[in-house]
Order: C-alpha cells, then sequence, then structure tokens
C-alpha cells in the first residue's frame, strides 16, 4: 500500500519539482527539497524526515529521479500499515495533491486567457495527475503526459456534463497534432474547445464538480432517494444519496456536507426490487429500503448498484488472484530453495572430494621435500664455497655502484649547475631584449624627432630663401629709388605738389634703408 501511494502521488510531486526548479536546470537545492519534503512527513504523520537530505548524495541539489528514490526509501517507507486503509490512502493522496498543487499553482493562475476559478482548476489538476503517467522524453527529460485516449474521454465527459455538442474529429485531429497532453496545453484545449462558448462560470464550475466526483471520489451516481426510516413502519424520508465504488452515502440535502448515515459496499452487496419502485440493498451488517419517484429512476440505481457489486467482486478476484500468485511464487521459491540445497550437497561433496585428493597430493610433495633436503644438504657445502665467491663479487658490484652513484651524484650536480647558468642567460637575454626593446623604442621616438627637425628645418631653409628672394627684390628697389632721388634732387621746389615737410620723412626713410642694405 506504501508503494501504491507512492506511485499515485508521483506526479503531483513532478509538478511540484517542475516549478521549484526555476532555474529550468533539471536540479533542484536541498533547502526547497527539505521544506517540501517536511510538509510531505507532516501529512503522513512523520517528522524530521528531510534531514536526511543533507547526508543524501554530496551535490547540493537534486534532480527528480535521486528525489523520488530518496522519498520512496525514507518516506513512503516508513508509513506503517494501519495508516494506509484505501479511505486513509485516499485521503493522503488528496492531501499531498493540495500540497503540490501550491506549490505550482501560481505558474498556472498567471496564465493569459484563464477561464477557471482556481478551485475548478485545482480539481482538473488532481484529474490529470491521476490520469497521466511519468515518461521519459528525450535524454534524461522527464514529463508527467497524459494519453490522447485519456484526454478524449474526459472532455467527452465534460462536455456531456455541460449540455453541449461533442465533436470528437475536431478534438482528435488536436490530440493527433499534439502527440500527448501536459496539463496547461490539457487545460487550454478545454477552453478553447469544450466550454468557449459557455458564459456561465457556474455551469461550468459543477461540471467539473461532477468530473471530479466521477475521476477522483469514485461516484458512480447521486440523487435524492426516499429511505425507509422504521423498519416496522412506512414511513419514508428523502435523502440526498451519492453512491461510491466503497459506500452508499446519504445526506439531508445536495448541498450538506455532514453524513446522515454510511453503507459499506466493499464485502459486496445483495440488492432486490420491491413493488411500488423499491429495492432493497443489503450487505452483511444492515441493509437499506429505498424508493424512486419513478420507474426510470429505479432502472437506473439498480443499474448502477449492479455496477458496483460487479466492481467490488472483480476487486476480490483480483486480491484472491494476488494471493494465489503469492502462493505459486512461495511455492516455486520453496522449490527453488530444495534444489538449491540439493546442488550445495552436491557440491560439498565435490568439495570433500577435492579436498582429499589435495590432501593425497601434500602427502607426496611432503616425501618429495624431504627427499630434496637430503639432496639440500648434500649441495650445502658446494652452495658455501659458491657463497663465498658471490660475496666477493657482491663486494665489487657494490664497489662499481658506488662508483656509478657518484658518478651519478656528481652528473647531477653539473646538471643543476647548468641548469642555472641556462636560467641566468634566460634571464640575462630577457634583460638585453628588454634593453634592446627600449633602444628600440628610443631609437625610434630620436627618428621621429629627426624627422621634425628636419621638416622645420626645411620650412626655416624656404623662409630664409624666400626672405633672401624677397631682400633682393628690396634691394632692387632700394636701388631704384635711390637713383630716382638722386637724380630728382636737381628739380626745383616748385615743380612738386606736396609741402617739403612732408617729403622730408619718406626721403630719410629710403636713405636710411639704402644705407643698410649697403652695410
Amino acid at each position: 500500500m506504501a508503494d501504491f501511494l507512492y506511485e499515485s502521488t508521483i506526479n503531483f510531486l513532478w509538478h511540484a519539482f517542475t516549478a521549484l526548479d526555476t532555474k529550468s536546470s533539471g536540479t533542484v537545492p536541498k533547502s526547497k527539497l527539505k521544506v517540501l519534503t517536511s510538509n510531505m512527513a507532516s501529512i503522513l504523520g512523520l517528522y524530521d524526515l528531510e534531514q536526511g537530505l543533507d547526508h543524501f548524495r554530496s551535490t547540493p541539489g537534486l534532480n527528480f529521479d535521486n528525489y523520488q528514490y530518496y522519498l520512496r526509501k525514507e518516506v513512503f517507507s516508513v508509513v506503517t500499515g494501519d495508516k494506509l486503509s484505501s479511505k486513509n490512502a485516499r485521503e493522503y493522496e488528496l492531501k499531498i495533491a493540495r500540497l503540490c498543487w501550491l506549490v505550482c499553482c501560481r505558474k498556472y493562475l498567471t496564465r493569459k486567457g484563464l477561464m477557471l476559478s482556481e478551485d475548478s482548476l485545482f480539481k482538473l489538476f488532481v484529474i490529470f495527475c491521476m490520469s497521466s503517467e511519468l515518461k521519459t522524453k528525450s535524454g534524461d527529460l522527464r514529463l508527467v503526459t497524459l494519453h490522447p485516449s485519456e484526454a478524449i474521454h474526459i472532455a467527452q465527459t465534460f462536455v456531456n456534463s455541460l449540455g453541449c455538442t461533442w465533436d470528437e474529429n475536431e478534438f482528435v485531429d488536436v490530440a493527433i497534432s499534439l502527440g500527448f497532453f501536459q496539463f496547461e496545453s490539457f487545460v487550454a484545449i478545454l477552453e478553447t474547445r469544450c466550454f468557449g462558448t459557455i458564459q456561465i462560470e457556474e455551469a461550468v464550475s459543477e461540471a467539473i464538480t461532477d468530473l471530479y466526483e466521477t475521476y477522483v471520489e469514485d461516484v458512480v451516481k447521486k440523487g435524492y432517494l426516499l429511505k425507509k426510516v422504521n423498519s416496522s413502519l412506512p414511513i419514508m424520508k428523502e435523502y440526498w444519496f451519492v453512491l461510491k465504488l466503497s459506500a452508499l452515502e446519504y445526506f439531508k440535502s445536495k448541498n450538506d456536507k455532514a453524513h446522515c448515515g454510511c453503507m459499506n459496499l466493499e464485502s459486496g452487496i445483495e440488492v432486490r426490487s420491491k413493488d411500488g419502485n423499491r429495492f432493497l440493498v443489503k450487505n452483511s451488517k444492515r441493509k437499506v429500503e429505498l424508493q424512486t419517484k419513478d420507474p426510470i429512476t429505479r432502472l437506473q440505481w439498480l443499474s448502477a448498484l449492479k455496477i458496483v457489486n460487479d466492481n467490488n467482486s472483480d476487486r476480490v478476484r483480483t486480491t484472491k488472484g494476488r494471493i494465489e500468485r503469492q502462493q505459486r511464487f512461495d511455492e516455486q521459491l520453496r522449490i527453488q530453495c530444495d534444489v538449491y540445497r540439493r546442488e550445495q550437497t552436491t557440491q560439498m561433496k565435490m568439495i570433500a572430494m577435492e579436498e582429499s585428493k589435495r590432501l593425497n597430493e601434500l602427502e607426496q610433495l611432503k616425501e618429495n621435500l624431504e627427499r630434496l633436503l637430503v639432496e639440500a644438504r648434500e649441495a650445502k657445502r658446494g652452495e658455501e664455497i659458491v657463497r663465498s665467491l658471490q660475496a666477493r663479487v657482491l663486494a665489487e658490484e657494490w664497489e662499481r655502484r658506488e662508483e656509478l652513484e657518484k658518478l651519478q651524484r656528481e652528473q647531477k650536480e653539473r646538471l643543476e649547475q647548468e641548469v642555472s647558468k641556462r636560467k641566468e642567460c634566460e634571464g640575462l637575454r630577457l634583460e638585453k631584449e628588454l634593453q634592446l626593446q627600449a633602444a628600440q623604442k628610443l631609437l625610434h621616438q630620436l627618428e621621429e624627432e629627426k624627422l621634425d627637425v628636419d621638416a622645420k628645418l626645411q620650412n626655416a631653409l624656404e623662409k630664409i630663401q624666400k626672405i633672401e628672394q624677397n631682400k633682393q627684390l628690396l634691394q632692387n628697389k632700394l636701388v631704384q629709388v635711390a637713383s630716382f632721388l638722386e637724380d630728382g634732387s636737381k628739380v626745383r621746389r616748385t615743380l612738386s605738389f606736396m609741402p617739403t615737410t612732408k617729403e622730408r620723412p619718406l626721403i630719410l626713410e629710403i636713405r636710411a634703408a639704402a644705407t643698410l642694405m649697403k652695410s
């Protein structure tokens, strides 16, 4: 039963693990897994099981395969048998589903175009995980996927609950194109293909609740029935009945959560028809007389009770078959043990024979050794002579070895000296290279400066040449002016239009310039 609980919750745990893997690296830090494990252990009535994660493997995080191995060996295997009845196992499963939903719901509730409430989305999440399988895709990728046939069956049941028209061909085409369904794609298909035109949220929520009761709570049928209150009086009272695979429960009203009574159906029931739309349901401990309002409803309830009874009978047969298989396995194990014992006996006899044979061989070997010992004593004296010769040869070899070792040490010292010199030379070479690089850099800088100076010198020479040319032109002009002045001094003053006070400075300047040029 512990393995059953583990297998039924592993899909929920995969969704929680994937939500904790925020970096999509395939691993989750142990600190996060410890919180998840602690809450799960608290649900199962266990404590401090998360501490073992610190000593489980030497990595800071775990992948899903390692984590599910830890859960199987350290958490679910600790759950005792008295806690794992079928009812308790289903309660544990739903509590763990709620825990995993709290971890991963944020990703689904924040999705764009969401048309469902959180409660409806959680119920679809439980249905999906209970109907899907954990499979390995490419490489080490693990995915919880729903087979297209299961998705089609769930969608058809849902559409029928809504009272809409089921278009199987359209849904089959989508299923074939996808190949498999993950939870997000499954919800998206239901929203777009199944109730995209339904605007009443209560109708969708009620249809999902019916789906949840059918797939999760094993509800076969529900409705109002009249129940006989007293066996001695013909008084009938109306109750809301819920028929499950394991029990027939009844309440005061449809929305009432408190049981008015419950009849166990797992041990088998007997159903008998009576007059007036009545029928009797009987198990090993009690019987209940019920009545419907019309014959059609009565036939529906009788058919549903027959389905439940057949299902429980199949479960009993399955249990008997499992017991028979276990008995056959035990018988095969006993036969194999007998064969193994016989083989062990035969093997021990063979070992005893081999030991006896080996003992005889040892006796013969002992005799041979004694004979060889006598021969060895006779050869001892010759060996002493050989030993003395060997000692002398050994001494010579030892001396040669010492000489070789001394030579080796000298060679090693010379080698170390060579290595040291080589290192020094290498250092000098590096230093020279650095100096050469610095000199080259300086030479390059000087060349650049020389080019700069040459350029400046060339500019200066050009300027000097230009000045010389200007000087020559000026000299020529001054000569012309001087000759002109010498000739003009003979002209009378009355011929000039300008006052003499204004001409005298110009003549003086020209004469001064001529004097300067001559000098």
